[in-house]
């Protein structure tokens, strides 16, 4: 029958080290060097058993620990300042620890990006067409709220003042004197072509020939309010 052993792989002597001291809940600065010391040589005959290498940064450390061990059975020095002997492995481990506490918090973090997708930015070409859908009522709305004919409130209400004495305003004049405009400034904004305008069904008139030369590709009316001349170029 085949026996399988599974030993504990450590990266270092420290790493050793820092696993006996936390599975016999010891404070670091207050190592039990004769227990921590045996734990360690019976894992190196484990090793030994199995015929692994043990390296040489092992065997260092368990000379370290028997000094540190042979210094502390010695009487104690009359000097009051003199430094225990296990601080310097105490501060060597409170290092190592961090180290390692560090590098498990970067790797985490190596795994949480592990599935970003970044898009890097690229240029959106302006398209110089509105595509936007309206009904007649939207576009009538926004043309009142222009304001650019303001009733005479001393104007008389008269029966049938809406029928009688009504001006008929051609659009297709209308068209003709905005390409006219334009021909000779080479663009201008949406107000400029309502300048002059005093009644309510011219506004109205211009308004709707606007629209007509847009749909038609005669002129460009851009998101910015420029109106310009030809239509959008593919």
């Amino acid at each position: 029958m085949e026996v399988t052993f599974k030993l504990q792989v450590f990266e270092g002597p420290l790493d050793l080290l820092l696993h006996l001291v936390t599975s016999n809940k010891v404070r670091i600065d207050d190592i039990p060097i004769a227990e921590i010391l045996q734990q360690y040589l019976d894992y190196l005959e484990q090793l030994r058993s199995l015929n692994i290498e043990v390296t040489s940064d092992f065997i260092v450390m368990a000379a370290q620990l028997i000094y540190i061990k042979s210094r502390m059975l010695l009487p104690k020095d009359e000097d009051p300042n003199a430094e225990d002997p296990r601080l310097s492995l105490a501060r060597r481990l409170e290092e190592y620890k961090l180290f390692k506490e560090t590098a498990v918090r970067l790797k985490e973090r190596e795994f949480l990006g592990r599935e970003l997708m970044v898009k890097p930015p690229e240029t959106i070409e302006k398209d110089p067409i509105y595509h936007g859908r309206h009904e007649g009522r939207e576009l009538v709305s926004a043309l009142m709220s222009m304001e650019l004919v303001k009733p005479k409130p001393e104007a008389p209400l008269r029966a049938f003042s809406g029928i009688v004495g009504h001006v008929t305003v051609s659009i297709e004049e209308q068209a003709e004197a905005i390409l006219k405009k334009l021909s000779f400034i080479g663009h201008g904004r949406l107000m400029d072509f309502f300048d002059g305008v005093h009644d309510r069904s011219t506004a109205v008139a211009v308004f709707l020939a606007i629209l007509d030369l847009t749909r038609n590709n005669k002129i460009t009316l851009g998101e910015d309010d420029l109106i310009t001349m030809g239509g959008p170029t593919e």
